[in-house]
């Protein structure tokens, strides 16, 4: 999980010509499912950097019912309302 201490951006410029894509969301999901405070929230400032959170929305808003501590529960019901505003594009084929 150390990984998470560093920017998602920095990250997968260092990681895009790797022969297999890295597990990411599941380090994720490990992080936003830690006790405490200090991985879930290396985990919501990836998520905050970009990596995407389509995959991680019920977690998310289990997070923003359930995290340790306020500020972490505010970012993850945050981002979880963003994913649930995106279109999902296969309810857009006719």
């Amino acid at each position: 999980m150390p990984i998470l201490e560093q920017r998602c951006s920095d990250i997968e410029r260092l990681t895009v010509k790797a022969p297999a894509p890295p597990p990411w969301e599941r380090l994720l999901r490990l992080a936003l499912e830690a006790g405490g405070g200090y991985w879930p929230d290396r985990a919501l400032d990836w998520l905050e950097d970009g990596y995407p959170a389509d995959a991680l929305a019920d977690l998310l808003e289990h997070v923003a019912r359930t995290g340790a501590t306020q500020r972490i529960r505010h970012r993850a019901r945050r981002l979880a309302k963003g994913v649930r505003r995106q279109p999902n594009p296969h309810t857009n084929i006719p």
